[in-house]
């Protein structure tokens, strides 16, 4: 009898550790992601096999995406752009025009605005050094050969034909208005750019 007692003890115990264990694990999902459940949420996304959804619910499951990306560290958005290339893009085109808008905006803009604060908060010559910087690192991993006949020769006065002009612009006072004007699209496109550069900003400034 006591026997059956204390295994009848031990179960109730196990059982209360185990529903324990799940509760915390269902309270927490939405506070940790990965590369492979963004892709899933973005694959089953219920407009693919209904287009007919209600607004109101594919703004709640887009608002879903965005938050579970935004989680994701460096790396791991590194990883969904290079391994999800693919699954991105269809989800991409699978929203409707504003939808395009938000998710863009929902997961670059933060970056954009991490950038210009770190920018505003440093003196006109502390960001004069990081431009030289940023031409001289871009420049010694980019350069091609000054001889090569493939590629013509860039004119240095055109900003957009050079690396150099590029980031002239990028990191001056027009990089919030060149966001502003881009399309979603181009706005993705300039997402790693920012990122990278956001963690450029913030190792110069320690």
């Amino acid at each position: 009898m006591t026997l059956n007692r204390t295994w009848t003890l031990v179960l109730i115990f196990v059982a209360c550790t185990w529903t324990a264990v799940a509760v915390v694990m269902w309270s927490t999902e939405d506070q940790v992601s990965d590369p492979e459940k963004v892709m899933g949420l973005m694959q089953g996304a219920p407009w693919q096999e209904n287009p007919n959804l209600n607004d109101n619910l594919r703004s709640a499951y887009l608002e879903r995406v965005i938050a579970s990306q935004n989680l994701l560290d460096f790396s791991q958005r590194r990883d969904l752009r290079e391994e999800g290339e693919t699954v991105v893009r269809t989800f991409f085109d699978s929203l409707s025009e504003p939808e395009q808008h938000r998710y863009a905006d929902g997961t670059v803009e933060h970056h954009l605005k991490k950038v210009i604060t770190i920018l505003e908060q440093m003196s006109p010559e502390t960001r004069k050094g990081i431009t030289a910087r940023l031409r001289r690192e871009t420049g010694s991993r980019g350069d091609k050969p000054k001889n090569s006949g493939d590629t013509p020769p860039t004119d240095p006065a055109s900003p957009k034909g050079s690396v150099e002009g590029e980031f002239d612009d990028m990191i001056g006072f027009g990089l919030e208005m060149q966001y502003r004007d881009a399309k979603p699209a181009k706005k993705l496109e300039m997402a790693q750019m920012l990122e990278n550069m956001q963690a450029f900003l913030q190792g110069f400034r320690r």
